[in-house]
């Protein structure tokens, strides 16, 4: 599973996390990396298109 950023339409860089991969299926979650110097993340983000590419091995 490879997923890639194809957007950034905020201020905060948005960070991927892909979980529950199956055989049918993945989810994949948005959150930001860094808010500001103080703050980690506050839960909130625009949208963004995501690419991914899934394959067996």
């Amino acid at each position: 599973m490879l997923p890639l950023t194809q957007t950034f339409n905020g201020p905060d860089t948005p960070g991927i996390r892909v979980h529950d991969v199956t055989e049918s299926g993945f989810l994949i979650r948005l959150n930001e990396v860094r808010v500001n110097a103080t703050v980690m993340s506050d839960g909130k983000h625009t949208t963004e298109k995501i690419g991914w590419l899934a394959t067996t091995v």
